[in-house]
């Protein structure tokens, strides 16, 4: 998936502050860790054992538990992100490791990644910011569509207006890639070997929990 994610990166309205206490206090009681992806929002694939290890490698600054092309954990706190989670979950559990790995799954691998911030306002700014070159930079755009790809953003991908959703066919394994923000959050999937409706349905799943 790794080999996957770096050739991506290779090709590669507003949501407004809440307001009112009880928004603020529904912001503040979302965690990272209650929006990434559930055993339950996947019942035909299985919880990486790595998965919450990685997550707190991801909260040490371990880049490789991120995306590529996604800021840093460190630069995302400065940006001000207040936690966040990873998960992962995959089709074959002996596949789960291909995640850091140059070999592509055979089987459905899936990532997903929440970053809480302080508040919607740095979560906009942020966004704003990655977004620009993620998951495909605007000097590849080029070559990300003359090999097939596709890029949707804003309120077509279903995600709202700050979403971007691409999707590819690379060496033979489709991938899937949608960030967004929404509130206080911005949140992340990656996908190999699913449908577009079942990334979708992924991704929707995690949104519906942000609150």
């Amino acid at each position: 998936m790794k080999a996957l994610l770096i050739a991506l990166a290779l090709l590669a309205c507003s949501c407004a502050p809440g307001q009112g206490a009880s928004n603020q206090r529904s912001e503040d009681s979302t965690t990272a860790k209650s929006v990434v992806l559930q055993a339950q929002d996947v019942p035909a694939l299985h919880k990486c054992p790595q998965s919450d290890k990685w997550a707190g490698l991801m909260l040490t600054g371990q880049p490789e538990m991120l995306p590529t092309g996604m800021a840093s954990w460190s630069d995302l706190q400065a940006a001000g992100a207040t936690e966040g989670w990873l998960s992962l979950f995959a089709e074959a559990v002996p596949e789960c490791p291909l995640l850091l790995a140059n070999t592509p799954p055979t089987g459905r691998l899936v990532y997903t990644a929440a970053i809480k911030f302080k508040d919607s306002s740095h979560a906009v700014a942020d966004f704003g910011s990655d977004s620009q070159g993620f998951p495909v930079a605007a000097d590849f755009f080029a070559r990300f569509t003359a090999a097939g790809g596709k890029l949707t953003k804003g309120p077509s991908t279903g995600l709202g207006e700050h979403s971007v959703l691409a999707t590819i066919t690379l060496r033979g394994i489709p991938t899937f890639v949608v960030f967004w923000q929404n509130k206080n959050f911005e949140a992340v999937v990656y996908a190999s070997n699913v449908s577009d409706s079942e990334g979708t349905s992924a991704a929707t799943r995690m949104n519906d929990r942000i609150h």
